[in-house]
C-alpha cells in the first residue's frame, strides 16, 4: 500500500476514534439456537402473565407487558403509544367487562415465531371469551402479529402488538399450540 493511503488511513481511523459511537450497555443479547427453547419458554411466559392479567381484569399488570414506548394497533382505533396510553386503553375495557359482572377468559394459538437481532415477532389467534357467573359467554376470535424484545431488565415485553377480527373457523383451523 502506497504510503499516502498508509497515511489516509491512519489519520481516518485517529479522527473516527476521537468521536466514540456510543455502546448501548443494556443491550439484548440475541440468543444462539441453543438457546432456542429457554427463549420460547420466556417469550409463552409473557403470554401467560397476559392471559392472568386479563383473566383478573389488571390493567397496570397487561401494560407491564408492553415496553415503555410500544406502539399498540387496535383493529378500529387509533394507534396507543407508550405503556401509559396502553394501560388506560385496557383499563377501559376491563372497566366495562368488571361493570358487567364478567371476567376474561383468554387463549392464543401461535402460529410463527421467529427471532432475529434480539427481537421476537409471533403471528397468530386468539379467542376471548367474557365469563359472567362461571359461564363463558360468546366468544370473539382475532389473528395477531407481536414483536418483542428484552428490555434494560432482560425481561421480554411487547413493542409492537397489533390484531384484526378473524372467523372462529380460522382459530380453530390454526394449530394449537397455546403459549
Amino acid at each position: 500500500m502506497p504510503r499516502r493511503a498508509l497515511l489516509s488511513l491512519a489519520l481516518g481511523t485517529a479522527f473516527l476514534g476521537a468521536f466514540p459511537v456510543p455502546v448501548d450497555a443494556q443491550a439484548p443479547r440475541v440468543p444462539s439456537t441453543t438457546d432456542r427453547a429457554e427463549l420460547d419458554r420466556q417469550l409463552d411466559a409473557v403470554y401467560a402473565a397476559f392471559r392472568g392479567a386479563y383473566a383478573r381484569l389488571d390493567a397496570p399488570a397487561v401494560a407491564a407487558l408492553y415496553h415503555h414506548d410500544a406502539i399498540y394497533l387496535a383493529a378500529g382505533a387509533a394507534p396507543k403509544r407508550g405503556r401509559g396510553e396502553i394501560e388506560a386503553g385496557f383499563r377501559s375495557f376491563f372497566d366495562q367487562v368488571r361493570e358487567g359482572g364478567g371476567t376474561l377468559a383468554l387463549e392464543f394459538r401461535i402460529v410463527r415465531r421467529d427471532v432475529a437481532a434480539g427481537l421476537a415477532t409471533d403471528v397468530g389467534y386468539y379467542r376471548l371469551a367474557v365469563v359472567r357467573n362461571g359461564v363463558r359467554g360468546g366468544s370473539s376470535v382475532g389473528r395477531f402479529v407481536t414483536v418483542s424484545r428484552p428490555d434494560a431488565d432482560g425481561a421480554w415485553r411487547f413493542v409492537v402488538d397489533s390484531y384484526s377480527e378473524a372467523d372462529a373457523a380460522e382459530y380453530d383451523a390454526a394449530p394449537p399450540r397455546d403459549p
